[in-house]
């Protein structure tokens, strides 16, 4: 999705997006060695040369990253480091690395139930419709059954005329 929304004309150029590779943290930071404290500056300092450690250097290479982004927790209004090419390895043109997709279909990796509460929230459950795996539709308490992806209904918030 965010890929799509940075080739849109209005902002003069097209940014590619690629996932190259998602880390999802599920043991505890000491067992990690990513030292997260009260300090803000000093775990992103940490975040930044742990996931260095990480990231292969040659640029070609298909788990090559240019930038990581991590939890919300960890962001800071504090500057680590301003230099004046932070930046230049944005410039790189990327490479084609023709990315196979997976054979096999989502529901077989992550359950209905998972992946309604990684999407939702965690007490999110799949809704049993009958029909499985043609749309998610996720029970959310005091909501209940939603289809993820659904948009709200158009309301008419009395603005004014469209202009350019």
């Amino acid at each position: 999705m965010a890929h799509h929304l940075y080739h849109d004309a209005p902002l003069g150029v097209n940014i590619n997006l690629a996932i190259v590779r998602m880390i999802r943290l599920e043991e505890e930071e000491n067992r990690l060695n990513l030292a997260v404290n009260r300090n803000a500056r000093k775990t992103l300092e940490f975040l930044r040369d742990w996931q260095q450690k990480m990231n292969p250097s040659d640029d070609t290479h298909p788990n090559h990253h240019d930038v990581v982004v991590s939890s919300p927790e960890l962001t800071s209004v504090e500057t680590i480091e301003t230099v004046e090419y932070l930046w230049r390895c944005l410039y790189d043109p990327p490479t084609d690395h023709s990315f196979e997709m997976p054979r096999i279909l989502p529901g077989v990796v992550y359950r209905g139930d998972f992946q309604c509460s990684e999407l939702l929230r965690p007490n999110a459950a799949l809704c049993d419709t009958g029909i499985k795996c043609q749309n998610l539709i996720c029970y959310v308490e005091d909501k209940g059954c939603l289809e993820v992806g659904e948009r709200p209904g158009v309301i008419d918030g009395g603005w004014g005329p469209w202009s350019t």
